[in-house]
């Protein structure tokens, strides 16, 4: 059987870089979580989690690796307003 793999790109963040400016590094965070946040996304993913989550209303997210976490407090609310406990 041959499966295809899916190639592999090293990539980075600039702002990971050693020497790049703490107050950019600050900046360009505050503007993705504000830009997050304008947009309906946040909203449509916590559909998602709620599609996914146990009947019983209670689940748990593990982030891992969104940065500062700033869509998760408008996932949170969206999962609550569907009826759904997160943690």
């Amino acid at each position: 059987m041959y499966v295809k793999r899916m190639r592999r790109y090293h990539l980075f963040e600039f702002e990971d870089l050693n020497g790049f400016p703490d107050v950019w590094r600050r900046a360009m965070t505050r503007y993705l979580k504000t830009a997050v946040n304008l947009f309906p996304l946040p909203g449509m993913w916590a559909d998602k989690l709620a599609t996914l989550g146990p009947r019983e209303g209670r689940f748990q997210i593990v982030d891992l690796g969104s940065g500062s976490g700033g869509s998760m407090c408008s996932i949170y609310s969206g999962a609550a307003s569907k009826g759904y406990t997160p943690r």
